[in-house]
């Protein structure tokens, strides 16, 4: 029999089971899975098909159930080969499809092995001659099954509609489908891979040189003293003065800004000298800022600090678009948060808390230094400008001190609210980014070094190829840590998280930042002081595995509740994990947990 594959719907469907042993309850499990009404029929019934079912009826078939109800389907699945045949040949007369187990000649349809991720099903039939044949094909599939296709299926049915609304030609909506297919697909820029499109961005150097080069100097000569008043004034392109502007470092900034899909970006002296630009630019004294608890040490020192200059810090217990939306004021300014908070593991809910914020005409801005462009594109989760400490991932090295603000360049600004920009305001939604460049930046002087631009430039192409490692290995220690005696692990790729499924929704991954609670500070200093691989240091996103004891160190300025609302405890051990071989990181940290009693 030629077999024809179809989808249809059974949500709600009435369909009918005869029979309660393993093979029925299979089909009642699978007619379930798929949203049907079922109704089971059998003298004697498994006590999980009578328990899945929506009816049971403990009795005989009779041939007046085929008239009971309009079913969408039948399954005859007793063992009694005659009692199958009349069954089938009452459902065919109704014109009823009906699948009678292990037997094809009595079918008219047939269930097949089935793959499926939310809404993406894929189904193999042997033709009802070998189920083995199929089940065999379904594990062959299941080897190249899309990781997270069907939250990508969700995402190109939202970019089907939007393509529907823009674009009026059928072949500009096919582009425009095919492009965000290939980006989700390929966590990158553009239609290529990630890794691709960073090697092959398209950037052209003098000489045909591969790399940047590194222009490490003050200033920049010119012929004609015309020249450079035009510089000074933004009238013309080029450089001045490292200061404000220097090739290396521009080459720097369009690779991450590319990388983002941004729309502008500047490069700073590191990670806090971006934050702190980047909040000066848009708060003044009076102003009001929304933040997590859960934050990385310094940013809550900072947070601190600004209060001498008039700007409050307003701290909510959980980052949802419902618990900041009673914190925003008439002072607020600016929401932000960590896309990973560092060390307390706590997911920004970013599409939630954006559109909170955009409802009250307030701005987005998010570190994702922990997560890095690799695992999400938070711009395009609704933050209007993401923030990173390039030290970290970015440059993976461990040898160049650097930041850098992404702006997304969609925000309305308000200048009768953002009276930081108001002078700025014929720039519109380009506001942030100018007053940043030609004002604020330079005058604050925290700009990136030419040479620690060329070196985060070279490590951020290997990015791609770090975190993934990065976060395999994190998983990897996290699952082996969790069995040690007396250790409690905190990790996001951990099924038990609290966040583990808002991080599934919105990233390609968990991040490679765990800790654990060892059960005293002594124990924690036992089992660092132990470790031979990984190296304690106050740093994260290196390729060696780094540990530290927060409490004592990044955290020493903060009081005890505030540590504990950003997860450090007395006894919390952090880890960055590296690129090592995980069974020596395993064993290595099996060893330490041991030597710490």
């Amino acid at each position: 029999m030629a077999y024809f594959p179809m989808m249809t719907d059974l949500s709600g469907g009435e369909t009918l089971v005869i029979g309660g042993g393993e093979e029925g309850t299979k089909k009642v499990r699978v007619l379930k899975d798929f949203g049907a009404r079922v109704t089971l029929i059998a003298p004697e019934a498994r006590e999980e098909a009578i328990r899945e079912a929506d009816r049971y009826a403990r009795r005989g078939f009779e041939t007046a159930d085929l008239d009971a109800a309009e079913w969408k389907l039948v399954v005859a699945a007793t063992e009694n080969r005659e009692l199958n045949r009349r069954i089938s040949e009452g459902t065919r007369e109704r014109r009823i499809p009906v699948n009678v187990v292990d037997d094809p000649e009595l079918c008219s349809f047939i269930f097949p092995a089935v793959i499926r991720d939310g809404d993406v099903i894929c189904s193999i039939s042997s033709g009802g001659k070998s189920p083995y044949v199929a089940q065999l094909v379904k594990e062959k599939v299941r080897g190249c099954w899309p990781e997270g296709i069907g939250r990508i299926n969700d995402r190109m049915g939202e970019y089907r509609e939007q393509a529907k609304r823009e674009y009026a030609d059928r072949e500009e909506r096919r582009r425009f489908l095919r492009e965000r297919l290939t980006e989700l697909l390929n966590p990158g820029t553009g239609t290529t891979g990630f890794t691709t499109a960073l090697l092959h961005g398209g950037e052209a150097f003098p000489q045909g040189g591969t790399l940047p080069p590194v222009a490490q100097v003050n200033a920049f000569r010119y012929e004609r003293m015309e020249d450079l008043e035009r510089v000074f004034e933004h009238r013309q392109a080029g450089y001045a003065y490292s200061r404000i502007g220097n090739p290396t470092v521009t080459a720097f900034e369009q690779r991450i800004n590319a990388l983002e899909h941004g729309q502008g970006a500047v490069a700073c002296a590191s990670g806090m000298a971006a934050l702190t630009a980047a909040i000066l630019a848009v708060c003044r004294s009076g102003d009001e800022i929304i933040a997590g608890r859960g934050l990385y040490g310094g940013t809550i020192d900072l947070f601190h600090d600004l209060e001498q200059l008039g700007i409050r810090t307003v701290f909510a217990e959980k980052m949802t678009g419902e618990s900041i939306r009673p914190l925003i004021t008439e002072k607020t300014r600016l929401v932000f948060g960590e896309v990973i908070s560092n060390p307390a593991q706590q997911v920004l809910d970013i599409p939630s808390v954006a559109a909170a914020a955009h409802e009250a005409g307030i701005p987005l801005f998010v570190d994702s230094t922990t997560a890095t462009p690799w695992l999400i594109r938070p711009l395009e989760k609704g933050a209007d400008a993401v923030i990173h400490s390039s030290s970290k991932y970015i440059n993976g090295g461990g040898n160049a001190i650097g930041g850098i603000i992404v702006d997304g360049g969609k925000f309305d600004w308000n200048f009768e609210k953002h009276t930081a920009l108001a002078e700025f305001r014929k720039f519109r939604r380009r506001a942030f980014m100018v007053r940043l460049r030609t004002d604020l930046w330079e005058n604050l002087g925290g700009c990136m070094a030419p040479m620690n631009a060329f070196l985060s430039y070279i490590g951020c192409e290997t990015l791609g190829l770090r975190m993934k490692r990065i976060c395999g290995n994190a998983a990897a220690l996290a699952r082996a840590l969790a069995g040690m005696p007396g250790i409690r692990v905190n990790y996001l790729g951990l099924e038990q998280h609290p966040d583990h499924a808002l991080a599934g929704s919105l990233m390609n991954g968990f991040g490679g930042i765990l800790n654990f609670r060892a059960g005293s500070r002594e124990r924690a200093y036992r089992i660092i002081n132990a470790l031979k691989y990984a190296a304690i240091a106050s740093n994260i996103g290196d390729v060696r595995t780094l540990v530290i004891h927060p409490a004592s160190t990044l955290y020493i300025r903060s009081g005890v509740q505030e540590r504990e609302a950003a997860g450090v405890y007395d006894d919390t051990v952090r880890v960055s994990v590296g690129i090592e071989d995980p069974e020596d990181l395993i064993a290595d940290f099996r060893r330490a947990v041991g030597a710490g009693g």
